[in-house]
């Protein structure tokens, strides 16, 4: 079950829980507390791996930022066919939204009326909900180069072909920076400004803050000096395709895919009899291509080794096995009140993306088996990102190269 809506939390939730496998959460909020398995967050945010802590369950699998931004394929495709931006402002791609209730478009268009450039070409989008259609088209009618465009099925391809947008925040931020078009960037709701203003923080758009506050020459001022920086615009475009590549509903499928895989997922303790089994993964060569140590392990050494772990109190290793089959090995080592997981997938698993939910399962057992937990702990390689992302959906946060979660406050 997908839950997209402010005003549902966990309680309604809970009273879903016995009617569904699983529960995904779509939420940019961060104001109340889900019972959720899956949670998506495209928006940018600081801090965005802390942002839910406390408010999502530790098992809950959290996709947060641009990168899983959930965008139509036509984006994609116009993305590979994009040219070059030489900064040049020759086309300006207007978009405030399908509806525009308090009509912000009329408002962005008469700043740009103001600049008096003839020869700037405008297109102008509005959806078929727009109350103010007739006024609109007849203020693009009165300006050489406007061109209304209502309710289009090629909006990829216009804001593709344009030079520099003036749109809202929200989900069309996203569909912009897929086609690396350069954005000046207002908040037409409440729930938009944050994003806006990460993003301004990290170079990527020009925020000129609420739209409905907006004093009459500031929208004039920003065009204009977008107009005098080629070199700012390139920058932005080049910061905004790096920032969405246009795959982002591709990647929350495979997540929600494999979390539906791994629904079978259970963790039990490593056995005498496991010995040669652990050894013959661990030597398998795509896991000793990220391992600490890539070198092949002797069997002697990982009999000596495996005894001792086994008897070792501060020392966890588990088996996930899914439908029976295993499908990954974790282990913790424990000082004090901090743990260190290393983690790997059996040969069989690879690239089925169980990563994420078998390393949330292990930090549910370690917590359990050693209750005064208060830090769990991943040295991930720097070359290695897809490691590093699956720690970071496991609800792990990057310190350097070190990724912790906490148990306890």
């Amino acid at each position: 079950m997908l839950v997209d809506h402010y005003g549902i939390e966990r309680q309604w939730q809970q009273a879903l829980r016995p009617a569904v496998a699983r529960i995904m959460v779509l939420d940019d909020l961060a104001d109340r507390v889900h019972d959720c398995d899956l949670l998506l967050d495209q928006n940018e945010a600081d801090q965005p791996q802390t942002r839910y802590d406390g408010l999502v369950p530790a098992h809950c699998q959290r996709l947060l930022g641009p990168h899983f931004a959930v965008l139509r394929p036509e984006f994609a495709a116009a993305r590979a066919t994009l040219t070059a931006r030489d900064g040049q402002v020759r086309c300006v791609f207007v978009f405030i939204g399908g509806a525009d209730p308090g009509n912000e478009t009329g408002r962005v268009l008469q700043a740009l009326a103001a600049l008096g450039q003839p020869g700037l070409q405008i297109d102008l989008v509005i959806g078929a909900a727009n109350p103010h259609h007739a006024a609109l088209a007849a203020q693009c009618a009165a300006m050489p180069g406007a061109r209304l465009h209502r309710q289009v099925d090629n909006i990829a391809q216009l804001m593709a072909g344009a030079d520099l947008a003036i749109g809202a925040g929200g989900g069309a931020m996203w569909e912009r920076c897929c086609v690396g078009l350069p954005s000046i960037a207002l908040a037409v709701a409440d729930n938009q400004q944050a994003g806006c203003a990460a993003m301004a923080r990290r170079g990527r758009v020009l925020y000129l803050g609420q739209s409905a506050a907006l004093a009459p020459g500031v929208l004039p001022a920003a065009v204009q000096l977008a107009s005098a920086s080629p070199w700012l615009l390139q920058h932005l475009a080049a910061a905004s395709l790096a920032l969405v590549d246009g795959r982002g509903a591709e990647r929350v499928v495979r997540r929600m895919a494999a979390l539906q895989l791994a629904g079978g997922l259970q963790l039990r303790r490593a056995l005498t009899d496991d010995c040669e089994r652990l050894w013959e993964w661990r030597n398998a060569e795509p896991v000793r291509r990220f391992s600490g140590d890539s070198a092949p392990i002797p069997l002697a050494q990982h009999r000596q080794w495996f005894a001792a772990a086994l008897a070792d109190p501060d020392r966890l290793l588990l088996i996930g096995e899914i439908d029976g089959q295993a499908a990954g090995v974790l282990r913790y080592d424990r000082r004090h009140r901090q743990a260190t997981v290393s983690v790997y997938l059996t040969p069989a698993f690879l690239g089925q993306g169980i990563g994420a939910s078998l390393i949330a399962a292990g930090s549910d057992c370690a917590a359990r088996h050693w209750p005064q937990l208060e830090v769990i702990e991943a040295q991930v390689r720097p070359q290695n990102v897809a490691s590093a992302a699956v720690f970071e959906t496991a609800g792990f946060a990057k310190e350097f190269d070190i990724y912790t979660q906490r148990i306890k406050a």
